[in-house]
């Protein structure tokens, strides 16, 4: 059904959980809104997205099931998990471009981000002189090396037309912009190397939730769009207040 309709069409398959209400949650301003289908009795349905032109994050919700977020930035979507529960890491989301390229770039730097700490270590260990030339020698050389594949993906995001990859270059500059103003003990642990390994759903809202304050200011060209949504939405966040109502 790719390209037959101007609204964006998400395909569901969920086995297992035949006859349940499937919820999207998504972002409209300054709120959220959502849609719901119900799975037929094999688990499969399909939600005609009425927002052709979105590009930002959904989330996905069936009570007692499980939740998961999503890029939503593709005329077609095919998510599905053969599990009675799931998490946005157990969805799978077909062959989305934008939501592999997320995925893979998160995981991977997540991965070197972890094997640069390992060997920061070693700048500590005790060793005699004999041995510490030698060691430091081949400490320097996989540092070195590690940095260079951590330039390598920041080169691959700039370089990349994907709506991923510019929303991964604005949760950077949110970070360079955050740590700028703000005191260092504000929130604890709030840093981009954190966010890269947290790998949480609470985390990718909260970034979306700051791509959409950042837009609205673009859009009305006033700071106050920016001071009044970004608080809401974490506000909104922090006290778990998304339920699944339908949208008026």
């Amino acid at each position: 059904m790719q390209g037959v309709c101007a609204q964006r069409n998400i395909e569901l398959d969920f086995p297992l959980l035949g006859g349940r209400t499937a919820w999207l949650y998504y972002f409209s301003g300054s709120k959220i809104d959502s849609l719901s289908v119900t799975l037929n009795d094999k688990g499969k349905a399909e939600i005609a997205f009425p927002h052709k032109d979105y590009k930002g994050l959904g989330y996905l919700y069936i009570a007692e099931a499980g939740g998961g977020e999503f890029l939503l930035a593709e005329p077609y979507l095919r998510i599905s998990c053969n599990e009675k529960n799931f998490n946005a890491q157990t969805l799978d989301i077909g062959e989305s471009i934008e939501n592999t390229f997320l995925q893979k770039t998160f995981a991977r730097r997540s991965s070197l981000l972890d094997r640069q700490d390992w060997l920061q270590e070693g700048l500590y260990f005790e060793l005699d002189k004999k041995e510490d030339s030698a060691f430091s020698e081949n400490l320097m050389s996989l540092m070195n090396e590690n940095g260079s594949a951590l330039r390598k993906i920041d080169e691959d995001i700039a370089s990349s037309k994907l709506y991923a990859a510019r929303f991964m270059e604005l949760t950077s500059f949110m970070q360079r912009l955050y740590d700028a103003v703000q005191k260092p003990n504000a929130v604890v642990g709030l840093t981009l190397d954190s966010l890269c390994r947290a790998n949480c759903n609470t985390v990718l809202i909260w970034l979306h939730s700051i791509m959409q304050a950042v837009y609205g200011m673009m859009c009305t060209n006033t700071m106050a769009v920016f001071l009044l949504q970004v608080p809401a939405y974490l506000i909104l966040l922090m006290k778990k207040t998304i339920k699944p109502t339908p949208c008026l």
